[in-house]
């Protein structure tokens, strides 16, 4: 298992932290060797229960490396900088198939990368989008599950197997995806924006409305939960609602111009003219530079 850290601030209970600094404390890990550039471990499924996966970049900046310590083995240096070498070398001539749509040839190659390196970079998701490129849906979600298990924040490959869960009918599955994920991390605007093309499409209102519900009980001070949920309900038919739920989102983040721009527009669609010039207003005191509500602005006064 490669651990990787990017300037992180570590808790001295966390993993990464044992990992770093006191690595015989974790039973169920084993330290093999460790170069200038990652750590490997080898793990004992056995030993422990995993829980949420965790990779977090290795900065050697924040961990120096200290060849006088019993945990340091320069001896594999050199052979592992010429896997990962060869791995990147792959990994980019695979990247440039896939855009060129030589998907045939990009599998194999992230395969031959894989070999080398598991798990390396966004292997996987390239791999979900060649095989759903060929036709091979089962293939291709089955390459986008590892990927999105093996960096939970690559967030395209959560967005990328939802879409195909919908395409073959599964709606619920779909759904019940993207809501998982964003009650890991709900701040990343694609799930919502997916969740909310799914549920359209689908066209059915009544699972819409209690989709939306689910969403808000689960993440009940969350802004963007609010915002997107409120643009969901404005296209699905629902404005007096998405008025509702759009000012919770302007009242959770009232700094946020966005917010209240469309806050204004909703007002002004419900024929609430006072209340639209003052949103609108506030919005352009906390972003001057928006020609559309300047121009929105002038048609109200």
């Amino acid at each position: 298992i490669r651990y990787q850290v990017n300037r992180l601030k570590l808790r001295k209970n966390s993993l990464v932290y044992y990992l770093n600094f006191h690595p015989e404390s974790l039973r169920a890990l084993r330290l093999v060797y460790q170069t200038n550039t990652f750590r490997l471990y080898a793990f004992d499924t056995a030993a422990v229960a995993l829980g949420t996966p965790y990779s977090p970049f290795f900065d050697p900046g924040l961990f120096p490396q200290n060849p006088d310590s019993p945990y340091f083995d320069g001896s594999s240096v050199e052979k592992v900088r010429e896997k990962v070498k060869r791995a990147l070398g792959l990994y980019n001539v695979a990247a440039q198939a896939l855009r060129r749509g030589d998907y045939t040839k990009a599998i194999s190659l992230l395969r031959k990368v894989l070999m080398l390196v598991p798990d390396f970079e966004k292997s996987y998701y390239y791999l979900g989008i060649a095989y759903e490129k060929l036709g091979d849906p089962e293939q291709a979600m089955e390459n986008y599950r590892l990927a999105r298990e093996k960096d939970p924040l690559l967030y395209q490959a959560v967005v990328s197997e939802s879409g195909l869960l919908f395409r073959a009918g599964k709606l619920r599955e779909a759904v019940n995806l993207l809501l998982e994920y964003i009650g890991r991390t709900p701040y990343i605007d694609d799930y919502y924006l997916s969740l909310g093309g799914i549920l359209l499409r689908a066209g059915r209102k009544s699972y819409l409305l209690e989709t939306v519900d689910k969403l808000l009980s689960e993440n009940n001070d969350i802004p963007p939960a609010y915002f997107y949920s409120a643009s969901l309900l404005e296209q699905a038919g629902y404005r007096d609602r998405a008025v509702d739920l759009m000012e919770v989102a302007v009242n959770l983040d009232p700094e946020n111009p966005v917010y209240r721009r469309e806050l204004g527009r909703l007002y002004d669609l419900t024929g609430r003219r006072d209340r639209a010039l003052e949103e609108l207003r506030k919005s352009l005191e906390l972003d001057p530079y928006q020609p559309q509500v300047k121009a929105v602005l002038k048609r109200l006064l």
